[in-house]
């Protein structure tokens, strides 16, 4: 089942509004205080707005969409839609995603084939930080996407939708920002589609295929590592994890080399979970939800989709993708708790829970990642309940070694609209995971358990780690590292105003922005 990378042609449009032919405009207001704004569309709609607003109707803190007919016959466009951003706090790129993301789902619920953007006054804001009309193309296009690859109608409604046209008055050309902005969305709707993609329609050997299909053109080398190559190098943990499938697993390894290196020293190593179906193994998950455990590899796909956006935007850092791919079964020959495994990194791990998976399979590519020379590392995982009960479904959990790494992941994740919050990984965690009869365990149980699967992973990113996240150290560590865990960010349950069911692409903006800085 392939990916499609279809969505609506978009344009920078240099008319004025009133000569824009759509079937709908779509007017951003940044907030209340720029009434003002409204005056030169308030004859165009027959005094409409004014009114409107006047008795609450119009609510322009609200990003409930306004809908009116234009009043003037000389004027092209004949519907319009006002939807309203906030305010003009910090918060302004992130409340500009989320109306664009609106009006893209409302273009594709309606068919349309022609929709045009203009945000009133956008010229008045700075853009040093956030490029506002690359957000408008980012919102637009992660609003307007829908899966629809396995509905026998997949077609229906969307044949007719021609493009987006982004309303540039003045003589300024954004062409590209706003290319890049496609790229992005288009990145995150990779993530979407591999992630939705059923647990028979991409079982690790697929994925790996599907992989090299995403990059076929591109200046990304991928190398799939087969259980025989994973064998040769010990990667028992990987191994252990599929053993109780009769799906083998592999590791997939993306490699881009930029033509012009900023620091040749440094490379950046993207590590993404890539269970393609997680049952829980013996240690078997109850029946109700199981079957979202497809998107158990949503890690690995924002990897490949983060891959693929800095490759295609030239990128001028170094970069390795490492996905581990496997399913996790109850086969006869699965894991049992209580045996012990080998990584490659040679620490042996006893099995106090077979659903305890992930942290298996990253540890062995996070050891791969430093074999390969890098010198920061940041996993990515839909990896504890546990996180998802500490923060819900608004942000995602972010651990690491290093005060600067952490700090610079933090600054990319705000500039890619993606919340992160910081949680612990203590040295007390570390000794919760303490063995018997092996160097460490896979599970120290409920209590911390974020923190404790954190703090598991850094045991391969350290040779001997004794240092807890955020805290003061004498010497930095050798191998910057990170840890995000998206268990509460990678699906949405119901549909939104926003977006549809189903996978999000959660943090491919992100590591697009820390692959470029």
């Amino acid at each position: 089942m392939h990916i499609e990378s279809k969505q609506p042609e978009i344009n920078e449009c240099h008319k004025s509004v009133s000569e824009v032919e759509c079937d709908l405009l779509v007017l951003f207001v940044p907030s209340e205080r720029d009434k003002e704004l409204l005056d030169r569309f308030n004859e165009m709609s027959g005094d409409l707005l004014t009114e409107a607003q006047d008795s609450g109707e119009l609510d322009l803190m609200s990003q409930e969409p306004f809908f009116f007919s234009v009043a003037k016959e000389d004027w092209s466009p004949k519907r319009v839609c006002v939807i309203g951003v906030g305010g003009l706090d910090t918060g302004l790129s992130e409340r500009i995603h989320a109306g664009a993301a609106i009006a893209g789902r409302l273009a594709a619920k309606k068919h349309m084939e022609n929709v045009a953007f203009l945000f009133i006054g956008m010229e008045s804001f700075s853009t040093e930080d956030v490029v506002l009309r690359r957000v408008l193309v980012e919102g637009a296009l992660d609003g307007w996407f829908e899966d629809r690859r396995l509905k026998r109608d997949s077609s229906k409604g969307r044949e007719g939708l021609g493009r987006f046209l982004f309303v540039n008055e003045s003589g300024d050309s954004h062409e590209e920002e706003i290319k890049e902005g496609s790229v992005v969305a288009s990145s995150v709707n990779i993530a979407r589609q591999l992630a939705n993609t059923p647990g028979n329609l991409l079982t690790p050997r697929l994925f790996a295929e599907e992989t090299v299909r995403i990059f076929d053109g591109t200046k990304v080398k991928v190398e799939i590592l087969d259980e025989s190559k994973l064998n040769e190098l010990n990667m028992g943990l990987l191994l252990g994890v599929s053993r109780g499938s009769a799906e083998p697993c592999c590791l997939i390894v993306m490699h881009y080399e930029p033509e012009e290196v900023e620091d040749k020293d440094e490379l950046l190593a993207l590590v993404g979970k890539g269970v393609t179906f997680d049952s829980g193994g013996i240690s078997i998950k109850p029946s109700a939800g199981m079957d979202e455990m497809k998107r158990d590899m949503a890690g690995g796909a924002a990897v490949i989709g983060a891959m693929k956006a800095i490759a295609v935007l030239g990128g001028k850092k170094r970069v390795v993708g490492i996905v581990p791919a496997a399913e996790n079964m109850p086969g006869g020959r699965a894991i049992k708790p209580g045996d012990v495994l080998t990584s490659a990194s040679g620490v042996t791990v006893e099995i106090m829970n077979t659903d305890a998976e992930g942290r298996l399979i990253l540890g062995d590519a996070i050891w791969h990642a430093r074999g390969l020379g890098a010198t920061r590392i940041v996993d990515i995982a839909t990896l504890t309940g546990a996180c998802l009960i500490a923060l819900g479904r608004h942000a995602s959990g972010l651990f690491g070694n290093s005060t600067e790494f952490v700090s610079q992941i933090k600054d990319a994740s705000q500039k890619a609209n993606e919340r992160l919050w910081s949680l612990p990984v203590y040295s007390e965690y570390r000794d919760q995971l303490r063995s018997e009869i092996a160097d460490i365990a896979n599970s120290a149980g409920r209590d911390g358990g974020a923190s404790t699967a954190a703090s598991f992973l850094q045991r391969f990113v350290e040779d001997d780690p004794g240092f807890g996240d955020l805290l003061d150290r004498s010497d930095p560590p050798d191998v910057h590292w990170a840890h995000i865990d998206i268990a509460g960010t990678a699906w949405s349950d119901s549909d939104s105003a926003r977006r549809v069911k189903g996978a999000t692409g959660v943090m491919v903006r992100t590591l697009i922005e820390l692959g470029k800085r």
